[in-house]
Parts: C-alpha cells; sequence; structure tokens
C-alpha cells in the first residue's frame, strides 16, 4: 500500500519493494489527482500490470527508435 507525502507544493508516492523504500513524484500539485493516481497505482499492481509511471530512457534508444522512421 502506497502512502501519499507532500513535499512543498508537489505530492509523491511512498511505497516499499521488500525492504526497498521507493518514492515516485506524482507530478501534481492537485490532492484529488495525487489520490486518484495512487489508485491507479495499486489497482495496476493488484492485477499483476506493470505500472505506467515515467521512466527514465537512454538517448541512445531515443535516438535508435527515432531513426527506425
Amino acid at each position: 500500500m502506497a502512502s501519499l507525502k507532500k513535499r512543498g507544493k508537489m505530492y509523491y508516492m511512498q511505497y516499499y519493494v521488500g525492504k526497498k523504500k521507493v518514492v515516485r513524484s506524482l507530478g501534481t500539485s492537485s490532492l484529488q489527482i495525487a489520490k486518484e493516481k495512487i489508485r491507479q497505482h495499486e489497482s495496476a499492481q493488484f492485477r499483476g500490470e506493470e505500472v505506467a509511471m515515467p521512466t527514465r530512457t537512454p538517448i541512445a534508444e531515443v535516438s535508435a527508435l527515432s531513426s527506425e522512421t
């Protein structure tokens, strides 16, 4: 289960994977939107789906994808 934290104006989601604490920015300053994003995250985890959160993509991978088109 994820918890909601506010730092400054932005909301963050905090949860544990095993014994490791994971903190992710929800990218919003709205409490209602932050709660909805946490609900979506928990629903995806319950269904065993990959969590749709932004990830860091290496520049080489992005340029390889763009050169294919």
